[in-house]
């Protein structure tokens, strides 16, 4: 018996790129946009229980067609921080998911148990996000939702639910995603696709609770949510266009703009090139200041034979930081360590990556990435903040073929020098092994 299940791409963002291995090509290199609204891609896997999958072929098709994952996981963080500080664990966890089939052909069900338990957990090295505060083991049913037709085509997806779009997104990088208690209809993977959609709650990475956006944003005591529109259109195999919008109620509203323009004719020496836009400012009753910012930022890249090289520059405003309560920053410059976001920061990266092509060297992926940012100001004082420059290296085990097909190990290091003389570092070690028993 076989299963179709997702498997993930190649993206851009780190927010998107800590849970992908590298791309092959540009072709596989993903932007926010591109990740954005995008069809689901399945492949067929073998399920371990092949034999109750079997009897349950004469069931209704909500039974017959359900499934159940656990994706287990075991993540090894150490860091470093610029204050000599230590914040170190070992974990133990990952997604138990159940999914139904259809009921009469139009609703499904889906549900994700998470959990995150401390292996090894010093009470003074608390802070990973790995575990709640204090280093307390988590377990949350972080999804739990209704869906009426199919997102391919128009649907509807009613409460608990993890979404991928640029500042509002699972930022997947360590044991639990963010997730929302969330109502939108739209489309995907269609080139002319769209959302549209109210959150009301978050529940973040390192806690088991959802909590009102607005409290997530600063604002503690309130319940305000964030309505969200976006639309995707795709112009050929060649461009892309995106525009998504965040209307925090009475704290700030997002706007985010990206176009994408790839090279369909040199394939061999295949170039990408992409420019983001994102304008934010405070709305309403200004309940976590009153402030306004923008950021602009350019990208070009080339591949060949498995290499893909990534050139960009972003430049933030001068009004305020950029700020991203809700998920992983979309910025083509947002690494490991630093999202090179500060208020009037400029800041140029240097990407290459790595994808076996080799009959032997399949199942092995990196990238390096060296990203360094200037002029950056305190916005409440105007006085310059460091200049700081991050080296980034991961390498990736991921077998295409064969009994270990599955299974991902991932190393990854960062390093951030800042020119006060200050610095900081983390390593990291994660073990993913999904076992598909449906």
């Amino acid at each position: 018996m076989a299963l179709c299940f997702i498997i993930p791409s190649a993206r851009g963002a780190e927010y998107i790129q800590s849970e992908n291995t590298a791309p092959r090509s540009i072709e596989e290199l993903e932007t926010p946009v591109d990740a954005a609204l995008e069809k689901e891609k399945k492949k067929v896997r073998d399920i371990l229980l092949d034999k109750t999958k079997d009897r349950l072929q004469e069931q209704p098709a909500w039974l017959r067609d359900a499934t159940l994952d656990y994706n287990l996981r075991s993540y090894f963080y150490d860091r470093a921080n610029r204050d000599d500080s230590i914040n170190e664990a070992l974990t133990l966890g990952g997604e138990i998911a159940f999914r139904t089939g259809q009921f009469a052909g139009i609703a499904q069900l889906g549900f994700s148990y998470y959990l995150s338990y401390g292996l090894y957990a010093p009470e003074d090295r608390d802070g990973t996000g790995l575990l709640g505060p204090g280093q307390e083991n988590l377990s949350v049913l972080g999804q739990a939702y209704l869906q009426l037709g199919d997102l391919d085509r128009f649907g509807v997806r009613l409460y608990r639910q993890t979404l991928n779009l640029p500042y509002v997104n699972k930022r997947d990088g360590l044991m639990i995603p963010y997730t929302f208690e969330n109502y939108v209809m739209g489309r995907r993977g269609t080139g002319r696709d769209f959302l549209i959609g109210h959150a009301t709650r978050v529940k973040k990475r390192d806690e088991e609770a959802f909590i009102p956006m607005s409290e997530a944003a600063g604002a503690a005591g309130t319940g305000e949510g964030v309505s969200i529109a976006g639309l995707k259109l795709e112009f050929g195999e060649d461009t892309k266009f995106g525009l998504f919008n965040f209307y925090g109620w009475d704290t700030f509203n997002t706007a985010y703009v990206e176009a994408n323009w790839v090279d369909p004719i040199i394939r061999r020496y295949g170039l990408k090139a992409s420019v983001q836009y994102t304008d934010q400012r405070s709305v309403g009753e200004e309940l976590v200041g009153d402030f306004r910012t923008n950021q602009l930022g350019l990208l070009l890249a080339g591949s060949r034979g498995g290499l893909v090289l990534k050139l960009a520059y972003v430049q933030t405003g001068k009004g305020d930081e950029i700020r991203s309560p809700w998920g992983g920053i979309p910025s083509f410059n947002s690494v490991i360590l630093e999202d090179f976001d500060r208020a009037g920061e400029k800041s140029v990266r240097a990407s290459l990556s790595w994808s076996g092509e080799r009959r032997d060297w399949t199942a092995w992926s990196g990238f390096l990435n060296v990203v360094t940012g200037w002029d950056a100001i305190d916005a409440a004082t105007g006085a310059a903040l460091p200049d700081v420059t991050e080296y980034d290296l991961t390498v990736d085990y991921k077998p295409r073929m064969g009994p270990a097909r599955d299974l991902w190990l991932r190393l990854r290091g960062a390093y951030a020098d800042f020119e006060d003389g200050t610095d900081r570092w983390n390593v990291r070690v994660i073990f993913n092994y999904p076992l598909h028993l449906l």
